[in-house]
Parts: structure tokens; C-alpha cells; sequence
């Protein structure tokens, strides 16, 4: 359940290896771990709204807070299927960047308060340009054998805003996971 103030929020956490979501995305993730499969159905008991949060090491099975990337997205639940062995499927939509304030809880799953993280966006020629340029190098891409979900493809292609062009890009680029943090982390558009 989250609290009302924008800096005082409390969500339930799941930390990830690889995949990241970034704000106004979606995404199907699997969650085996006991103690994600915990903190999504804590979630799905309230507003379906979750905070995850990349492990520094993937290999991690049971990372601790010290373990996790103080950045994250708040996402939102929108559809799940369990597995046969446990695990919970689901599809979320990236709903905001986040970061960590403050811990609340560690066991039997995370919990933690956020704070909204702004992006500095300056929409001017300049960024239009980019934007232009990037769009023509995706097609271009993929009429050289790139594949793309087609669902990323139409996101990509009929974005209205330079923000939501650039998380759009940033889900189907072929990046390392500590490289797609590092696209999360930075808070300038361009």
C-alpha cells in the first residue's frame, strides 16, 4: 500500500537481474525467486504497484539492500499467469523512475520508500533533430535484419514526447544490464 506523498511512498521491492523496464514501457518479466513471487503478490493485494530495482551482481540469488541499485522503476502490475513451477509471469508497465529513501523491510520480502526521480527535459530543435535522426537509424536497423517486437516497433514509431521516445529506444537497444542502469540513472534527456 502506498502512502499519498510523493517522497514518502511505500511499495513493495523485487530486485532483477536483467530486464529492466524503464518509465512508460512494458514488459513481460518472470518472477521465480520465493521472495519476488512474495513481494508480487503482496502488490497484487493493493494498487498492483511494485519498485524493481536492478542487482549490482546478477548472479546474486538472494541479494541484500546493499546488493541493489539505488535507482529503480514503479511499476504497475497489469496482467499475471502463474507457472507450473511457482513462478509468475507477468506483464508490467513502467510507471515512473524511482529511488530507494528508505528500507522498511527486508523479510520476508523488500519494502522500501521512494521518491520520484524528475529527468531534465529540454524540448527544442536540437532534441527534435535527435530524435529524427534516432527514428531513421531504427528503421534502418531493422530493414538490415534487426529484429524488433512488433509491439516495441509501433511504441517507438507513434511516441509523442521526447522522454517517451527515449525509454522506448532504450527497451530495444542490445545493451549490457549495468549499461541499460546507467541509461536509467541518467536524468538528462539528451
Amino acid at each position: 500500500m502506498s502512502l499519498l506523498t510523493k517522497s514518502n511512498r511505500v511499495y513493495p521491492l523485487v530486485p532483477i537481474r536483467e530486464g529492466i523496464v524503464f518509465p512508460n514501457t512494458e514488459n513481460v518479466l518472470i518472477f521465480g525467486r520465493q521472495k519476488s513471487t512474495l513481494a508480487i503478490n503482496e502488490a497484487l493485494k493493493g494498487e498492483k504497484k511494485v519498485i524493481l530495482v536492478m542487482q549490482k551482481t546478477a548472479s546474486q540469488d538472494n541479494p541484500d539492500k546493499n546488493e541493489l541499485f539505488e535507482i529503480g522503476v514503479l511499476v504497475l502490475i497489469k496482467n499475471i499467469v502463474q507457472g507450473d513451477k511457482g513462478e509468475i509471469n507477468a506483464l508490467v508497465h513502467g510507471l515512473e523512475k524511482v529511488r530507494i529513501t528508505k528500507f522498511i523491510k527486508e523479510n520476508p520480502f523488500f519494502e522500501a520508500t521512494v521518491e520520484t526521480v524528475q529527468d531534465t527535459i529540454l524540448e527544442d530543435d536540437e532534441t527534435h533533430g535527435i530524435i529524427k535522426y534516432i527514428g531513421s537509424q531504427v528503421k534502418k536497423a531493422i530493414n538490415l535484419g534487426k529484429t524488433i517486437d512488433f509491439i516495441f516497433l509501433m511504441n517507438i514509431l507513434n511516441v509523442r514526447s521526447p522522454i517517451d521516445f527515449s525509454n522506448q529506444v532504450a527497451m530495444v537497444l542490445d545493451l549490457r544490464e549495468h549499461e541499460r542502469q546507467e541509461l536509467l540513472e541518467d536524468n538528462n534527456l539528451k
